[in-house]
């Protein structure tokens, strides 16, 4: 990562005023040509934007009244995670509880980074070859009304905060990310070849997780209960997966495919498996998820260590959750101006390649 400082007067004061306003850029991808949008929204940019295109979202919730992605684009956001962007605030796509995010077929090859997703996220038919990384979820679900189901879609360091719905689609990869709810199926879906790696799922129930095709992988399972018997029932398959929950408490694994490697026994108490889990059932963001103790000595699958810290390098939790594109870290001005102008106004900023 490389840090950039600044030191700046009227020029900056009057950047900084125009960025307020909610300044959407536009990179082409053939001359790399910037266009800017000051004060317009998503759908606009969109509208503007030909295939391959580079869109830079602002901090902040953006103006948004639905859309529909219909090209090739790479869309970034100033972050998801509130204690990575002090600066310009998260980008947030706001609810309009509606499902009125639509992801089309069209779209094939795009990615997003750096989104809080407030706003439901529907595909339709036949979407294929999706990346979404660094973003936050409210409800998400990869082919709720579709006839051919999305397939080759990934997830990379997100947060899930309802259930991800699977449904009929393939080649789904989730990697280091953190799920509240977990994944769903419904009775007529047939979802296959779907990877769940290096996750961690909060209030986790494996019961009845009826999911076909399903590989979890090196998962650190967190249960929100002190007695009783953790029942993980699914099908799917179960490789070097721990459970962690306030108490020892025996572990029925019972899937309908292939089990192995996974913990006979859970870590506890669970708070004290990670270095700071302020909640058992909601992701916080000063949450520090690096294991210790019992969990952190479990071996993973492949020699990596279970949990969103471990997988291959590159691919591991990136604290604050920030996104490839170069941001603001640090703002600082005097309380007053001379003769209109503010003195000594440091910014500090960073740019990183992953």
């Amino acid at each position: 990562m490389k840090h950039i400082f600044l030191t700046a007067g009227l020029a900056f004061s009057t950047i900084c005023t125009i960025a307020q306003t909610g300044v959407i850029a536009k990179q082409n991808g053939a001359n790399s040509a910037f266009y800017y949008a000051p004060g317009q929204d998503l759908a606009y940019a969109v509208q503007q934007a030909a295939p391959g295109d580079t869109l830079y979202l602002p901090g902040g919730i953006l103006p948004y009244n639905g859309i529909t992605i219909n090209k090739r684009l790479t869309i970034i956001g100033a972050g998801y995670h509130a204690n990575g962007v002090p600066v310009t605030q998260k980008t947030v796509i706001p609810s309009t509880f509606s499902l009125s995010f639509v992801v089309e077929a069209s779209a094939d090859g795009s990615s997003f980074h750096g989104i809080d997703f407030e706003e439901n996220i529907a595909f339709s038919t036949a979407v294929m070859n999706i990346d979404f990384v660094r973003c936050e979820f409210n409800d998400i679900s990869l082919d709720p009304f579709s006839t051919v189901g999305a397939q080759n879609i990934s997830f990379r360091q997100c947060v899930f905060r309802d259930p991800l719905g699977i449904e009929q689609s393939e080649s789904i990869y989730v990697y280091n990310s953190v799920f509240e709810q977990g994944v769903y199926i419904t009775n007529y879906g047939s979802a296959s070849q779907v990877q769940i790696k290096q996750c961690l799922f909060l209030n986790a129930s494996l019961t009845n997780a009826q999911v076909n095709g399903v590989e979890y992988e090196n998962n650190v399972f967190v249960y929100n209960q002190n007695s009783g018997t953790i029942q993980v029932n699914c099908i799917g398959t179960l490789r070097n997966n721990v459970f962690v929950a306030n108490a020892v408490l025996p572990v029925t694994i019972t899937p309908l495919g292939v089990s192995s490697g996974n913990s006979s026994m859970t870590c506890s108490p669970a708070n004290a498996q990670f270095v700071n889990l302020p909640s058992l059932t909601t992701y916080v963001y000063n949450s520090d998820l690096q294991l210790q103790s019992c969990a952190d000595a479990f071996p993973g699958f492949g020699g990596y260590e279970v949990g969103v810290y471990g997988g291959p390098a590159g691919s591991t939790w990136k604290e604050n959750g920030i996104p490839f594109n170069p941001h603001w870290e640090t703002l600082i001005t005097p309380a007053n101006t001379i003769n209109g102008v503010l003195p000594a106004v440091q910014i500090q900023g960073s740019a990183q390649t992953n």
